[in-house]
């Protein structure tokens, strides 16, 4: 299974993909910072999950979250935050979104929430 991790700080990207490969080592991780960088993998890639950080510079996760949901239904995507606020979580869940979680209080979360689709995944894929 593919993972596209798409978070504009380099330690928080470089955690989750460490955080993710410790928990699966057979899982393909790649990374973006970016808006253009996400799209671009995204694109190439068609990753079954992404993991979206809601504080791209330029407000761009939302777009991105439409964009990805809009070519491929089946993507699951996770919104990480830092700050989480009603108003925020119902709109990036309604848009399309399948989790939204806290990078603070949740981040350990993360490798559960990760095994849990790898093994959904592999069920559909056999």
């Amino acid at each position: 299974m593919e993972i596209l991790i798409v978070d504009s700080t380099f330690i928080i990207n470089n955690r989750l993909k460490l955080l993710i490969s410790e928990a699966n080592e057979q899982l393909i991780i790649y990374q973006a910072k970016s808006y253009k960088e996400a799209i671009q993998l995204y694109s190439e890639k068609k990753p079954a999950v992404v993991l979206l950080d809601i504080e791209l510079p330029s407000n761009k996760s939302f777009h991105l979250l439409k964009e990805i949901k809009t070519a491929n239904q089946k993507s699951i995507v996770i919104i990480l935050s830092m700050e989480i606020n009603t108003l925020s979580r119902y709109k990036y869940l309604i848009a399309g979104a399948d989790f939204f979680l806290d990078k603070y209080h949740e981040f350990e979360k993360i490798t559960e929430l990760i095994q849990k689709i790898s093994a959904n995944y592999l069920k559909k894929v056999v």
